[in-house]
């Protein structure tokens, strides 16, 4: 009879003791890794930008012909698309990224690199610039890589808080010349 009970405890114990582990075991495996927040700092940046801003484009073509206009808030959000589309933390990509981090004295800022080793992801490399004072971003570097059928895009593209930003895109046509654009965006309040 004792040796029932002492039977029946350890039984207890081991399901006990197994039950937790294997709970356990499965939170371990939940992604807990935080990546900077870039789609939330875009966003701020895009609201931050209101009607009393002057927004200026500079499209320069492959010949070096550059063309220059004033354009909407709107039409700035449209061509800001690229950088809110750069989504690394989407739980169905973020686990092919990982993150390292460096301090880089020629910038006093601290950089946050995310890359991949997956080509069939298109953001392939993503920096984050932190004041090393403040805390706050001064730049975000976003490198892409996108195929199809008929060519081959590649994309650097930067941000800067609060002034402007860029996108560089060399297109590769399977048959064809290859092709540069560079699209420059700026915005600071009118005086």
């Amino acid at each position: 009879m004792v040796n029932k009970k002492i039977c029946g405890a350890l039984i207890c114990n081991a399901l006990l003791w197994y039950g937790c582990n294997s709970s356990s075991t499965v939170n371990s495996e939940k992604d807990t890794t935080v990546f900077y927040p870039i789609q939330q700092y875009f966003n701020n940046e895009l609201k931050g930008i209101d009607s009393s801003y002057a927004i200026t484009v500079v499209h320069t073509n492959e010949q070096g012909k550059k063309d220059t206009a004033n354009i909407s808030k709107t039409s700035l959000q449209l061509m800001a698309q690229p950088f809110l589309q750069a989504n690394i933390s989407d739980v169905t990509v973020k686990k092919y990224y990982t993150e390292s981090s460096f301090y880089d004295e020629t910038t006093n800022s601290y950089t946050f690199s995310y890359t991949t080793s997956n080509k069939e992801l298109p953001v392939q490399r993503v920096d984050v610039l932190l004041d090393t004072l403040s805390q706050q971003v001064k730049r975000v570097f976003i490198s892409t890589y996108t195929t199809s059928d008929s060519e081959t895009i590649i994309r650097q593209s930067g941000w800067k808080t609060g002034n402007s930003f860029f996108i560089n895109a060399v297109k590769q046509p399977k048959a064809g010349k290859e092709q540069t654009e560079q699209l420059a965006v700026e915005w600071k309040p009118n005086n």
